[in-house]
């Protein structure tokens, strides 16, 4: 990225689970011309997702995660981050989208 305004990172969260309680965090960090201007983490998924014995479910977050930063010359780091206390979850990352304008 060349001068431009971060806006947001958008996309979808896909997973399936069973008896899942735990939290989805996705860390964004946004670095220009050498120093970190950004760094937040979003929780996108948490609490409990319970089903019935052995049962799995589905589950689709869209994310539209604000960043809102100025950027010379600049680089995004994003780093996904999942904590399971019990149950299952599995997931994919669909159509992830940097805006930049």
């Amino acid at each position: 990225m060349v001068n431009g305004v971060v806006e947001k990172l958008t996309g979808r969260l896909i997973v399936e689970y069973s008896s899942w309680m735990g939290e989805v965090v996705f860390m964004v960090a946004v670095n220009s011309d050498g120093k970190e201007v950004f760094r937040n983490d979003f929780v996108v998924l948490g609490g409990a997702q319970m089903t019935p014995p052995f049962a799995k479910r589905s589950l689709t977050k869209d994310l539209d995660l604000p960043i809102n930063t100025r950027v010379g010359q600049g680089t995004v780091e994003v780093e996904l981050r999942v904590s399971t206390a019990v149950g299952s979850l599995s997931g994919v990352l669909r159509d992830l989208e940097l805006v930049v304008k």
